[in-house]
């Protein structure tokens, strides 16, 4: 396949351009991390304070909450998990198919229709 040299110039510069926005973004997510691991801490900092405010004034000890990320699921599926969790496509034959409710239409696509 043959491309045009303006086409190829335009592709380069919208490549550029493209991996330009994503170092950009990149930054501007750690800054945002950041900035909300420092509010975070600071709000948990917030909330030590009111609890001792509230204990030395009003005589009331209140739990206090701690703010902190939530924790990142852990991968546990394998392969080998999706390939034995996926559906049986095997032929259940006809006798079988008329008991579960599965049939043809006129336009040949499948009905599924449940019997009871």
């Amino acid at each position: 396949m043959w491309i045009t040299q303006a086409t190829f110039e335009r592709l380069i510069d919208e490549r550029s351009a493209a991996t330009g926005r994503v170092v950009s973004l990149v930054e501007q997510v750690a800054a945002q991390k950041a900035t909300v691991e420092w509010l975070m801490l600071r709000l948990s900092q917030v909330e030590h304070e009111r609890a001792i405010l509230t204990e030395t004034f009003l005589g009331i000890k209140l739990p206090v909450p701690v703010v902190k990320h939530a924790p990142m699921p852990q991968n546990t599926i394998t392969a080998e998990d999706l390939l034995n969790s996926m559906p049986s496509f095997e032929d259940v034959g006809d006798e079988e198919a008329a008991k579960q409710g599965i049939g043809w239409d006129e336009h040949g696509r499948v009905n599924y229709s449940k019997k009871e």
